[in-house]
């Protein structure tokens, strides 16, 4: 059954369930919109989520990662910012060189249990979430 919106007096009370719903479809938990960011190793071999972009970590982020020229690093803020309980990153490899995304973590937090996770295959894009304490691939 799909969500559509509700009719005045007919919602049995479950509108703002309904509404949240539909809106998660375009927006973030915080009502921001989704944000994509291109990463070229062209001009850089690091990046760092939440000080290269922007003073804060911004959560549900889609990074589109081209490393044809060079690795490229891109360290991930700390799982235990309390300022987005929950973080969700995109991240994807856009080109068919034999270089990696390596996803990197701060203050000895993991990654599925490790301190990186690479990215070599072309094309692959995972998503990335945190828990609080640490990072996990969904």
């Amino acid at each position: 059954m799909s969500q559509s919106l509700p009719q005045v007096g007919s919602d049995d009370n479950t509108w703002g369930t309904m509404l949240n719903g539909y809106l998660g479809v375009a927006h973030n938990q915080y009502g921001g919109a989704y944000s994509i960011n291109s990463i070229n190793s062209a001009t850089t071999s690091s990046y760092n989520i939440g000080t290269t972009e922007s003073s804060n970590p911004v959560a549900n982020e889609y990074f589109l990662v081209n490393c044809s020229s060079t690795n490229v690093t891109i360290t991930l803020p700390s799982a235990t910012n309390t300022s987005f309980s929950y973080m969700v990153y995109n991240v994807k490899k856009t080109d068919t060189s034999a270089n990696t995304v390596t996803l990197a973590t701060t203050s000895s937090q993991t990654i599925d249990g490790s301190s990186t996770y690479v990215i070599s295959t072309p094309y692959m894009a995972i998503q990335i979430v945190c828990d609080g304490s640490n990072w996990w691939v969904i």
